[in-house]
């Protein structure tokens, strides 16, 4: 890496690996950790770039991780929590991602399904090669990306008649509660979401 002239940063998953992992020693200029009600963020420059014809329009990242310090590089984000399946079928979810990313899925006795995009890859939106076939329940979810230069983004959807919609709010859930019937659906309000976490690593030449 350092005989290019891009310099040290983030490269890769074991980089993202690197920097989440516990008690990890890379250091961290700023982080963010709380409930997000979608999983839909990019950074300042994906605002700016023209890219949301293409792809649609993403939030922002958390407000103040950066303060005003641009550009807004070298960033890995973390997200948990439980896809929330209410009516049994094939499902297919997908990644918007900008420079890279892992999904994984657990079932049933502990299987678990994975995609991912390593190093700096360009900006896409990969999906499962096969549909999910998914009964009615809550499905733990780990999802981690990250963005090294210029235009950052990562965005959660599910295929819905043939497009790709961010998975609602609804459908994220922090906590393996029951799925409420809708006299009890205000009692789950304060679990859904997902649990993020955004890091910022120092930055060298």
């Amino acid at each position: 890496i350092g005989s290019f002239t891009w310099g040290t940063g983030l490269w890769g998953l074991a980089d993202w690996a690197a920097i989440n992992e516990a008690g990890s020693s890379v250091p961290i200029v700023t982080s963010w950790t709380g409930l997000v009600a979608t999983i839909d963020h990019a950074d300042s420059e994906y605002a700016g770039s023209g890219y949301a014809s293409t792809w649609g329009a993403i939030g922002a990242l958390p407000t103040g991780l950066f303060g005003n310090a641009e550009p807004q590089d070298n960033w890995t984000s973390h997200y948990t929590g439980y896809l929330r399946i209410t009516d049994p079928g094939d499902y297919n979810f997908g990644v918007l991602y900008d420079d890279g990313f892992f999904l994984r899925i657990w079932g049933a006795n502990g299987s678990m399904v994975e995609i991912s995009s390593d190093f700096l890859s360009p900006r896409d939106r990969l999906g499962f090669a096969k549909d999910l076939s998914l009964d009615t329940g809550l499905y733990r979810f780990e999802l981690g990306a990250y963005d090294r230069l210029e235009v950052g983004a990562v965005n959660l959807a599910w295929l819905q008649n043939g497009r790709w919609v961010t998975v609602p709010t609804e459908h994220l859930v922090t906590d393996p509660v029951p799925i409420p019937t809708p006299g009890t659906v205000s009692l789950l309000l304060a679990a859904i979401g997902a649990l993020a976490m955004v890091r910022m690593k120092g930055k060298r030449g």
